[in-house]
């Protein structure tokens, strides 16, 4: 295994966790990260990290670029490549080496599966197992939660039946 997906591996933990706290201490102290960062020395190693171009992706990109900065990493922000394919193509060419994308994404457009599970652990399962034949590694399932609702006026919403 090489020297880069140990890295990967072994600390993508990293910006999940400057991500959230254990904590109970609510200060204002901008130094979460950093308790973090001094976990790991990723001196010496090269990362390239992207993101899809929408808000969400790109505050989750930031974040892990300066999580594996502030652990010694040499970074090379491609965060806001463009829209999913273009981030999975860049992920394949190598020319990143790591972004965020979501499971059921992986499972349904890059994998080409139908009926996602419901269960994240499986669906997680699911990906990390099918996409490792295309040489990708899915490391662990964030904590966050992606899961969409329905929003309607009131009118709407007896014009179709009620809820």
């Amino acid at each position: 295994m090489g020297k880069k997906f140990a890295v990967i591996v072994g600390a993508s933990a990293l910006a999940l966790a400057a991500c959230s706290s254990d904590s109970d201490d609510s200060s204002d102290s901008d130094s979460g990260g950093d308790t973090v960062a001094s976990q790991y020395d990723l001196g010496g190693v090269d990362l390239a990290i992207g993101s899809k171009d929408f808000d969400e992706q790109l505050i989750l990109g930031q974040m892990m670029v300066q999580a594996y900065e502030a652990a010694g990493a040499n970074v090379d922000d491609k965060v806001n490549l463009g829209g999913t394919a273009v981030a999975r193509e860049a992920l394949l060419s190598g020319e990143i080496d790591m972004y965020m994308e979501y499971n059921g994404t992986g499972w349904t457009v890059h994998l080409g599966q139908e009926d996602p599970s419901f269960d994240p652990e499986e669906l997680t399962s699911g990906v990390r197992d099918l996409d490792a034949e295309n040489g990708i590694v899915w490391v662990d399932r964030s904590p966050f939660n992606n899961t969409y609702g329905f929003a309607s006026s009131p009118a709407a919403t007896e014009a179709n039946g009620g809820a």
